[in-house]
């Protein structure tokens, strides 16, 4: 969704719980998987031990839809290169519109190619792919 406040209270609470204490890789790990309720190991192998850095390629293109609850859909591809198989990494893709609210999905990117269907409100102005740079990646 774009919002980060669970990170940032995630950092308040290390922080706090680690004042003149301390830290450590693991400890901030274990903290992690606490406050998001699941394995993070994925992420610390990749990001915090790994020296990987993923090429995305994405083609995408909206159509509009008929007689579906949503008037549009966004549809193709994402292949991701230069990384090991099982890299995977949840990239958010921003859409702007003129009558809507912005949007911000993330999709998934687990392997070397992903089949992307997204049913959007309304035909977008601006598709922005990784939006913010909000993953170290290289965009093709």
């Amino acid at each position: 969704t774009g919002d980060d406040g669970r990170f940032r209270q995630l950092m308040r609470g290390y922080a706090r719980q680690h004042t003149q204490g301390v830290m450590s890789t693991q400890s901030f790990e274990a903290a992690v998987e606490e406050a998001f309720g699941q394995p993070m190991n994925w992420f610390f192998d990749q990001w915090v031990y790994g020296v990987e850095v993923p090429t995305y390629r994405a083609e995408l293109d909206v159509s509009p839809m008929v007689d579906s609850p949503s008037p549009f859909m966004l549809h193709g591809t994402v292949t991701q290169e230069e990384v090991s198989d099982g890299f995977k990494m949840p990239v958010p893709l921003r859409f702007t519109f003129d009558k809507h609210p912005p949007v911000t999905h993330r999709i998934w990117i687990d392997k070397s190619e992903v089949t992307v269907e997204l049913p959007l409100p309304a035909k977008p102005t601006d598709i922005e792919f990784n939006t913010q740079h909000a993953v170290l990646a290289k965009i093709r």
